[in-house]
């Protein structure tokens, strides 16, 4: 009997076989040995799996049609990415070195690139660009997230229909820590809880509109551990996390301020067909429930002139959590100043999504502001207390629905979202200027703000001059770039990025900063640095003590150093530079 060949196997067993090759190559290889093999290379079923073993973070749509041209799309897309990052670590000759147009590319990329940029995230720390490629890929994807963010605001802000689970994501999204919490992440765990419910609750469906309401609340606080003893303390409510819905579902606590119970709550509800709405209520939130329409909230039925009854929840409280008309009337009335007649109707209507986001703004703000007296409540890391400061700026610059001293604020603020784009965000630039600057048009800063981002773009292009170390320059520079060292004076800890053999500042700083007091006064070394809290200074040699036996860099310094140095050196105590074309001997 002759050997059967593999090509000579029923179609339906060769696909099977070539769905458990483990890369894409492999399956060309094999698609290039016989002609019937080639031909089941193509199916779905071979590429499908393929891609599932990529792991994508984002959810495969079931959506596709085609798995293979899905992966060549996928795969195109990652090629742009390294070939981007590759860019940003080692900048090409000019006049294609400037890194902030590569940013631009940003705004045609969605989830998809998530994945890549991850990748180069975790390369292996023994890489020898590992803090470069780290920093790059960060700020692509950081970008990207805010750029995510802010535009799900902006289309709320523009009357485009936006679910209030969506629109709280994008808070998730803007400060994205690496956990995964997205909109998908978001949407798939609501999904996910309706599914669960419906299996556990199978009576559900038989169950009146005012039952359903009643179970589905019960069913939040005792089996899902939405507690109210997790969102009503004072605690809880100052933990500026507890305002974060993708934070909320991920805890195990389920911990969460009142707003986001209540948005978990009619999300949940529009999953399983109940009208559920959240009510903009003075001091807390509540919801209002509608029955269907031509019956109660019995299910009885009301002749089409009865006007439509309504029920009202709390969800965070099981002992309350039925709350009479009435009583919410006499809470309107006993308010400070009191809130009578007509006026208690729009505290008692559903409320639209931007008005609970802009709700949500002012908890965070409230939360911010008492952080600057009890930083230790923080409930996040320290890293991602700068970026939730930094969501609150850009926030600030968009609503303006609910603060009438909206341009008093922006004018504050506009500075301080500049320099952090300029020192901490330089990915952001083109937000900025697409974002911010439009909404100074008329205003006095229009001008100031638009040079600063021509001279951003400037000074980030223009490498200046190459600096060699002269015999005489190396007995007077003492430093080099990429050692790290404690401000004697101030007690912070920097990295050198850049040196002159002299004061280079203009008189007025000298002056303020008195460089005449200094032993050397402005005829020593003068180093550029960038301190731990990322702020780029201007330090006279004789005011630095550099690291010595095994002292290593903060997780503060090794964040940042990736945007001037490739990678840290243990044996040199000191950070390997990329600044190779302004300081060639360093």
């Amino acid at each position: 009997m002759d050997n059967a060949s593999f090509s000579s196997l029923p179609s339906e067993l060769i696909v099977r076989i070539l769905s458990f090759l483990q890369v894409s190559k492999d399956v060309l290889n094999a698609s290039l040995t016989a002609r019937e093999i080639y031909s089941c290379a193509q199916e779905n079923e071979v590429w499908k799996n393929v891609i599932e073993r990529w792991a994508y973070s984002k959810p495969l749509t079931s959506a596709v049609k085609n798995w293979k041209a899905y992966y060549i799309s996928r795969h195109r897309l990652d090629l742009h990415i390294d070939d981007t990052v590759n860019k940003l670590i080692y900048r090409p000759e000019p006049p294609n070195n400037a890194r902030i147009p590569r940013f631009r590319e940003i705004p045609e990329w969605d989830l998809d690139c998530k994945d890549r940029l991850l990748q180069h995230i975790n390369s292996p720390k023994e890489g020898e660009d590992f803090l470069a490629r780290k920093f790059w890929a960060g700020t692509l994807l950081k970008t990207l997230h805010h750029r995510l963010a802010l535009q799900q605001w902006q289309k709320l802000i523009a009357g485009e229909d936006t679910s209030l689970e969506r629109a709280l994501a994008a808070f998730d999204v803007f400060i994205e820590e690496g956990d995964g919490v997205d909109f998908d992440y978001v949407s798939n765990k609501l999904d996910q809880m309706a599914l669960v419910f419906k299996r556990d609750w199978s009576d559900y469906d038989s169950l009146s509109t005012r039952g359903k309401a009643l179970l589905l609340a019960h069913y939040m606080l005792q089996y899902q551990g939405f507690s109210e003893t997790t969102s009503g303390s004072s605690q809880s409510y100052y933990n500026i996390r507890n305002n974060f819905i993708g934070k909320c579902l991920k805890s195990p606590t389920k911990a969460g301020m009142p707003l986001i119970y209540v948005a978990i709550y009619c999300a949940l509800a529009q999953r399983l067909g109940l009208d559920a709405r959240p009510i903009n209520f003075p001091g807390h939130v509540y919801i209002v429930i509608y029955p269907p329409e031509g019956v109660d909230l019995d299910d009885i039925s009301r002749a089409p002139n009865q006007p439509a009854d309504c029920m009202y929840l709390n969800v965070h409280s099981i002992e309350t959590l039925e709350v009479k008309e009435t009583t919410l009337r006499q809470t309107l009335a006993a308010n400070d100043p009191p809130i009578l007649g007509r006026e208690q109707e729009r505290f008692l209507q559903p409320a639209d999504t931007l008005t609970m986001i802009s709700r949500t703004r002012r908890n965070i703000m409230t939360c911010l502001h008492r952080l600057a007296r009890h930083p230790t409540e923080l409930g996040f890391h320290q890293t991602q207390g700068e970026e939730l400061v930094y969501q609150f700026l850009w926030i600030n610059m968009i609503f303006d629905n609910d603060d009438i001293n909206v341009w008093e604020r922006r004018h504050t603020h506009v500075g301080y979202l500049r320099e952090r784009v300029e020192n901490m965000h330089i990915g952001d630039w083109y937000l900025f200027q697409d974002i911010v600057l439009p909404v100074f048009r008329d205003q006095p800063e229009h001008d100031a703000l638009q040079s600063s981002i021509h001279n951003a773009r400037l000074r980030e292009a223009d490498v200046g001059a190459p600096k060699f170390r002269t015999p005489t320059l190396r007995k007077r520079v003492k430093y080099d770039i990429g050692n790290v060292f404690h401000h004697k004076k101030y007690h912070y800890t920097g990295m050198i990025i850049g040196w002159d053999p002299s004061c280079k500042a203009p008189s007025e700083w000298q002056t303020q900063h008195r460089i005449e007091d200094l032993s050397g006064g402005g005829d020593q070394c003068f180093y550029n640095i960038v301190s731990d809290d990322g702020i780029e200074r201007y330090v006279a040699q004789e005011n630095m003590r550099m690291f010595h036996g095994t002292e290593s860099p903060g997780e503060a310094l090794m964040r940042l150093a990736g945007r001037y140095f490739l990678r840290w050196d243990e044996e040199n105590r000191a950070f390997v530079s990329n600044l190779k074309e302004e300081y060639p001997d360093d």
